[in-house]
């Protein structure tokens, strides 16, 4: 039996989160439920995820940006560069994601208590919202 992921990221700064999302794609152990995206330009990270969602053919599963700043506001934001730079400005269309990953998150969680395993690989924002 599959286990349920939800994937809280920060896809987009470098190939890990990339790689994480393909690699829980390409498994028949885990099954996707969800997407939300954390830190700095939450939308663009929202719509990377969806692009390589799109190019998987798995638009049906949905993708939330969330919380743009650490909540102790000790830091600037900091990206780097863009790996993903050419993938959602190819003229693919791409629906609006949702606004509120740590309400997204909250909801799944509480409508499947312990079924969904939420796995984060950037900061912890979302969820300590």
């Amino acid at each position: 039996m599959a286990k349920d992921i939800l994937l809280d990221t920060d896809i987009g700064t470098d190939v890990d989160d990339c790689l994480a999302l393909a690699t829980i794609l390409g498994s028949p152990e885990l099954r996707l439920v969800g997407v939300t995206t954390v830190y700095g330009d939450v939308l663009l990270r929202a719509r990377m995820a969806q692009r390589l969602l799109q190019l998987a053919e798995r638009q049906d599963i949905p993708v939330h940006a969330g919380a743009r700043l650490p909540l102790a506001g000790t830091r600037d934001i900091y990206w780097e560069g863009h790996e993903g730079q050419g993938l959602v400005d190819d003229g693919a269309e791409l629906p609006e994601p949702g606004t509120d990953a740590p309400g997204f998150i909250v909801e799944t969680l509480r409508a499947r208590p312990g079924q969904v395993h939420l796995l984060a690989v950037g900061p912890l924002t979302n969820l300590a919202l």
